[in-house]
């Protein structure tokens, strides 16, 4: 999914992105998925970030519902804190968000969050990257 054979100059890259968050999580770090140029334009919104992000809804025992959320964005923000390169990609950033729109959301889980949403996506979408299963591996 995110690699290919074919050789192709200037293949976007899929980052594992780590974002500062406020508030009485702000310790625990929001986890997305990015893809962006090689060399990303920072006047043009060029990078799409892929991301699981919680909204109260009383309807849920957690009072908290996770949603997919896919949008194009400003590669780099004064709130992301680290990049992890994961690798490179053929694909567009509307082909991505069809196939990662389908990862799950677990619902009702206090210990579900972000993070495990990115894992899962990495390892739906790319199974070469298990060589980034200890990023995954302590889920938290």
């Amino acid at each position: 999914m995110f690699s290919s054979t074919i050789m192709v100059r200037n293949k976007r890259r899929i980052y594992l992105a780590f974002y500062a968050r406020t508030g009485p999580r702000s310790m625990i770090p929001h986890v997305a998925i990015l893809s962006c140029p090689k060399s990303p334009d920072q006047r043009h919104h060029d990078t799409w970030r892929f991301h699981a992000m919680n909204r109260p809804n009383t309807n849920f025992t957690t009072q908290q519902e996770w949603q997919y959320d896919a949008t194009t964005t400003y590669t780099r923000t004064t709130r992301m804190t680290a990049l992890v390169l994961l690798g490179k990609t053929e694909s567009s950033g509307e082909q991505l968000n069809e196939i990662l729109s389908r990862v799950e959301m677990v619902q009702d889980d206090p210990s579900w969050s972000c993070k495990e949403w990115a894992c899962s996506a990495i390892e739906v979408s790319e199974p070469s990257y298990a060589k980034y299963d200890s990023l995954c591996s302590a889920r938290s």
